[in-house]
């Protein structure tokens, strides 16, 4: 099996651009800690609407779960099965909130 790629969404956000921008960057630094070649990651704070074209993000599928409710925090993960345990994962979901919207190759 090749890659898989999970996206995560953080709804429960302050509308304060510098505490939001924090609590992406507190997230980045703990993914970044699992420094493992077989895992790979990306932040994002969308705030506006065009946020989600800039950047390349499935716009429908996170209005599906938020009805729009902006701004969010999207997580993107990549990971190798076999080689990456995602059960690594699980206390920074839980630390932070990520809800996991899609699983996909």
């Amino acid at each position: 099996m090749g890659q898989l790629n999970r996206e995560y969404v953080i709804t429960d956000l302050a509308d304060d651009l510098l505490e939001d921008y924090d609590r992406l960057t507190a997230i980045a630094k703990e993914l970044q800690a699992i420094d493992d070649k077989a895992f790979g990651y990306r932040t994002v704070l969308l705030r506006v609407p065009e946020d989600f074209g800039e950047h390349g993000i499935d716009e429908a599928l996170y209005n599906a779960h938020t009805g729009g409710k902006l701004p969010i925090i999207y997580v993107g993960m990549a990971y190798l099965p076999g080689e990456f345990d995602v059960a690594r994962l699980k206390p920074i979901e839980e630390k932070y909130g990520l809800t996991l919207l899609r699983e996909s190759e």
